[in-house]
């Protein structure tokens, strides 16, 4: 298949101008192989839109992907003033959808149930799972370490 509906999850521990705060974002993206002679495959964002990054083959483009993610989130962190004004920056972005994505993203949907495609090393998740983040406001040295302790591993399922 060229294209794989991805659901993902990450979280990220940002530090910004008089705050620390814990980012959980589950999102959406779409996995596309490239043709054969341009050998390289992309990881396109649909919700959160407007990041993409591509790499010889999908784990690399994946793990790239998720970086640009991270550093997104660090360039709002450094402009904002506050806590409140990422969150709400955050929040905007992560509403951000790529609606040729999206339609894409559906369609790789439809594809995948079609042909009862199973990807290895990925589980796979309901499409309709919700999608969304939360950004929490880390006050205490304790509550920081609680957080750490109960981190969900980064997680990625083919969405059918």
């Amino acid at each position: 298949m060229d294209r794989l509906p991805l659901l993902f999850l990450f979280t990220n521990t940002i530090q910004g101008h008089g705050f620390r705060a814990y980012v959980t974002a589950q999102g959406r993206a779409l996995i596309e192989r490239g043709a054969e002679e341009e050998g390289e495959v992309w990881v396109t964002g649909v919700q959160p839109g407007g990041i993409a990054e591509g790499a010889q083959d999908a784990e690399e483009a994946y793990e790239k992907f998720k970086t640009f993610y991270h550093e997104v989130l660090l360039d709002i962190a450094d402009e904002a003033e506050s806590f409140e004004v990422f969150e709400l920056r955050v929040q905007d972005f992560f509403r951000e959808v790529c609606d040729i994505s999206q339609d894409m993203w559906w369609e790789a949907v439809q594809a995948v149930r079609a042909a009862n495609y199973t990807e290895a090393p990925l589980k796979k998740k309901p499409a309709g799972t919700p999608v969304g983040v939360t950004v929490e406001l880390i006050e205490q040295p304790l509550l920081e370490q609680r957080l750490a302790s109960e981190e969900p591993q980064p997680e990625r399922a083919l969405a059918a």
